[in-house]
């Protein structure tokens, strides 16, 4: 399904000049009334790993090398330090030997034409070996805890029976325990399992039930965690044998007691399907075009299975509910913080309850966690909460935008009490040295983990106080909703601090005719900690003698002295996002910024200006093309009335994430290419809200400059 990102950037386009055209000439923007897509729509031949909604587990295929196995299996924790580990490396795998087919011999292969193909709610493996024997491999999760396979043979040899060998093993690593044990014909693999790093220390116990239709018993080999079946395909005949493995989490189970299920996919076509369904469509937005498949339809279809396909079940300390992980091949150890707000920005649009749910069970899980440790945190395990933060307010933003739609004054009132605490938290902690209005911060905090921003340690950044601006902004709406004025005007006074203090000190006059920079902060503040050589906490680094030496009023004059970090990011465009830039300011940092030596990249925006020494394209947070960025920017953008080039972003970010199979983490601002995690949840998210505000619906920006009072 690849495509020129032309093609891409032609149809997405021509939508916005259509929806553009209606509105100029008053008429009100297209419904959300499309097309429904379904499982079938979402074919294809480049997908490789199948999960179900609520699942620890997600299934890792590899037809062109193992086109027999029945797939790896990853899980949580155990395998996210190592991306594409499994802990289940190989459950089982068909091998077949006879006269005219050996697999020692590389007969046993795809065929050709249509050798596999995935949906998302199975995937189909057609094998031929030899000139006789055929075998079509069905694969599917059955529900959260159970994946199964059926292999369908067909010997077409009228002389020779084909031997048949289904042989697995169970893993046995310096993390993992395993015993296997059989009483009939099928398995129960025991694990004890403990993580890879910390603070992810937790042991865990739990079982795999392997169960076949198979009635012969397995041969097991105790020292190599090893077992197999053996059957024997007669000439001229078929035959179908089912695999069924089931996760038990801390519970015994009786191998004997239970026969194999069939395989059925009914039930999971028919939940994704529902899934699907609560999609709002653009009318716009068709199928097919020119009898050939949309791109950007399926982008939008399969950027909104993500949240099925990330989806983790409740469980464990600190998962009340469901929650939805980044991307369950890559991060399924938990929730982010503001990965969740873009999930939500995404969800709380849809036109069902299964996504408004999945919206408020996330905020509900953070703000829980946050109560417990005093501040919202970076991110929630099953059973770890990592004491680290990232960006304030976008959860706050995402509330607001939740209790719009609800009325739901229980969970405005968590919000508001956990978020009003995290705003303070960050006062408390990460207030500046030299300038108490501001707070600082550096590395994965910022959600910039790598940004060249703080290769030299902490920042009074423009980004994190223009977050702490808007979260004071709506944390002020929510007291007024509440009914709490003294709250209300305790946050409008606090915001209007803040707002002088980013002018006052982040607003660089001396380079690119004026910008709004990071800046580090000043050593020189109380002279007399100072001259006893005190260390500064937050940078954890001596002060070095001549500074000590400095007189009382070159300290003074010291105190303000500049030390801005000017390396060119998509930064400076969060004055815009929060509205704390004058009109000129705005005007100027876009004519700087949204230059080809800057920030205009032929896929735009990179997370560092492509002249800076630093920029590196397919280097994480050092130059990537990052499509929360994009989308946030461009908020900004329209809030100022620069609606062409918000435009502009919208339909680089459609373009590139429309180029594959499923959303990609990030992307090379040079050719496009994605990278980073597969699946990646808060580029599916983006697409779908971009594709949204692209034909008019822009209720979540809009939130967000109701309350700013931007002009637009």
């Amino acid at each position: 399904m690849p495509m020129s990102c032309l093609t891409a950037f032609v149809i997405v386009f021509v939508v916005f000049i259509n929806v553009k055209a209606q509105v100029q000439k008053g008429k009100p923007p297209p419904s959300l009334n499309g097309i429904q897509g379904t499982c079938a729509d979402l074919r294809n031949n480049a997908t490789f790993q199948l999960s179900y909604e609520g699942s620890w587990s997600y299934l890792l295929l590899n037809p062109s090398s193992q086109p027999t196995s029945f797939g790896q299996v990853g899980y949580r924790v155990l395998s996210d330090w190592s991306p594409g580990t499994p802990i289940l490396d190989d459950v089982v795998t068909l091998k077949v030997s006879n006269r005219s087919c050996s697999l020692d011999h590389g007969n046993l292969m795809l065929r050709e034409t249509g050798g596999y193909s995935w949906r998302p709610d199975y995937a189909t493996t057609h094998i031929r070996c030899g000139d006789h024997l055929q075998v079509t491999l069905f694969t599917a999760y059955m529900t959260e805890t159970q994946i199964c396979n059926k292999y369908n043979l067909l010997n077409h040899d009228r002389k020779d029976t084909a031997p048949l060998v289904f042989s697995g093993r169970s893993p046995a690593t310096d993390q993992l325990e395993t015993f296997v044990t059989a009483n009939t014909s099928n398995l129960l693999i025991a694990m004890n399992a403990s993580a890879a790093r910390q603070p992810y220390i937790e042991r865990m116990s739990f079982q795999w039930h392997l169960q076949t239709s198979l009635s012969v018993l397995p041969t097991i080999d105790k020292d190599n965690h090893g077992y197999l079946w053996r059957a024997n395909l007669q000439p001229d005949s078929a035959l179908n044998v089912t695999f069924c493995l089931t996760e038990y989490d801390n519970v015994s189970v009786n191998t004997a007691s239970e026969p194999c299920p069939a395989f059925n996919i009914s039930n999971t076509t028919a939940n994704i399907n529902n899934w699907l369904s609560e999609l709002p469509v653009p009318s716009q937005l068709s199928r097919t075009i020119s009898n050939q498949y949309n791109e950007s339809f399926l982008a939008y279809y399969t950027s909104w299975f993500q949240f099925w396909y990330n989806t983790e079940r409740a469980g464990g300390q600190h998962w009340p509910f469901a929650v939805i992980t980044p991307s369950m091949s890559r991060y399924g150890r938990g929730m982010w913080l503001w990965d969740t707000a873009f999930h939500v920005f995404a969800l709380i649009n849809s036109i069902g309850p299964r996504a408004l749910k999945k919206a408020k069970d996330q905020i509900s899980v953070l703000a829980l966690a946050g109560k417990e440790i005093g501040h919202i945190p970076r991110v929630v395990g099953a059973n770890i909460i990592e004491d680290a933060t990232q960006p304030p307010g976008i959860l706050t933003w995402a509330s607001l935008i939740i209790f719009n739609r609800t009325k739901d004054f229980g969970f405005l009132e968590l919000a508001y009490s956990t978020f009003a605490a995290n705003n303070a938290w960050y006062y408390a902690t990460r207030a500046s040295p030299d300038a108490e209005e501001l707070c600082m911060w550096e590395g994965e905090d910022s959600g910039w983990d790598t940004s060249p921003r703080w290769d030299e340690g902490e920042v009074e950044a423009i980004d994190l106080n223009a977050w702490l601006y808007i979260d004071q902004r709506l944390l002020a709406k929510m007291a007024s909703l509440i009914g709490n004025t003294t709250a209300e005007r305790h946050w409008n006074m606090l915001a209007v601090r803040t707002h002088q203090a980013v002018n006052k000190y982040l607003w660089d006059t001396s380079s690119k005719g004026g910008m709004y920079w990071d800046r580090r902060p000043n050593r020189h503040v109380v002279h007399d900690e100072k001259a006893a050589g005190y260390e500064d906490k937050n940078r954890n680094r001596s002060l070095s003698s001549d500074l000590i030496n400095d007189s009382p009023q070159e300290m003074e004059a010291n105190m303000y002295r500049s030390e801005f970090v000017n390396v060119v990011t998509p930064a400076p465009f969060w004055s815009l996002l929060a509205h704390i830039a004058t009109p000129s300011q705005a005007q100027h940092i876009k004519g700087v910024l949204m230059t080809p030596e800057n920030l205009m990249t032929p896929f735009r925006l990179p997370c560092v200006g492509r002249s800076e020494k630093q920029f590196d394209p397919n280097n994480y947070w050092r130059g990537p093309v990052w499509i929360n960025i994009n989308w946030l920017v461009s908020i900004g953008l329209d809030c100022y009335g620069f609606h062409d080039a918000a435009s502009l972003l919208r339909n680089a970010t459609l373009s590139a994430v429309a180029q594959d199979i499923t959303p990609r983490e990030y992307y090379n601002p040079l050719n496009g290419t994605g990278l980073g995690a597969e699946n990646f949840m808060w580029t599916g998210a983006i697409y779908i809200v971009s594709i949204q505000e692209i034909v008019g619906q822009k209720s979540i920006a809009e939130a967000l400059q109701s309350v700013l009072q931007c002009q637009q």
